[in-house]
């Protein structure tokens, strides 16, 4: 059984109504963390989509699963197109998207900002409550040089990301 025959199988008989997969790791490229080399696992399905191909009017689906280092908490994910993958690859932005280091006073406007909105803060104190020591929070562009976000930097590698609909 060839690669995409194998991730077909999966994506048909391994997701539930609820969105979780049962990991098969026959069928699932292996996860390796980035940061330390841990296990990807807790891996459910994020999102799912089908349409056509503008260009060959040829059906599309695609599958986005999420999952997580098994000892540092750091979020991944992976594309499915047409029951193929791609590698796992870290839920953040890259470092050459890194513009500077948030200083005390910034993550104070922050916090004070952020805590008004009830969603957005109670999201804002999760993403906090994920550091570890010695992460720095940054601030970065988005690649197309629009809005900016904030992530944690650990070991010189950007691992997560928080963004709202303006600039941070």
């Amino acid at each position: 059984m060839n690669g995409a025959t194998r991730n077909r199988q999966l994506l048909t008989v391994g997701s539930d109504r609820k969105g979780s997969l049962v990991k098969r790791k026959d069928y699932l490229p292996e996860g390796k963390c980035a940061i330390c080399g841990g296990e990807i696992a807790e891996i459910q399905v994020f999102s799912m989509a089908h349409g056509t191909d503008p260009n060959s009017g040829e059906r599309v689906g695609m599958v986005t699963l999420t999952g997580a280092c098994t000892h540092c908490d750091i979020d991944f994910y992976i594309y499915f197109t047409n029951g193929v993958s791609n590698d796992w690859v870290l839920k953040a932005p890259s470092a050459s998207q890194l513009l500077e280091p948030l200083t005390q006073n910034e993550i104070a406007g922050l916090n004070a900002k952020l805590q008004r909105y009830q969603t957005l803060g109670k999201s804002w104190q999760v993403f906090l409550s994920r550091a570890r020591d010695g992460d720095e929070l940054w601030r970065y562009a988005h690649a197309d040089g629009g809005i900016t976000g904030i992530t944690h930097v650990r070991c010189g590698v950007p691992i997560d990301q928080f963004e709202t609909f303006g600039s941070l």
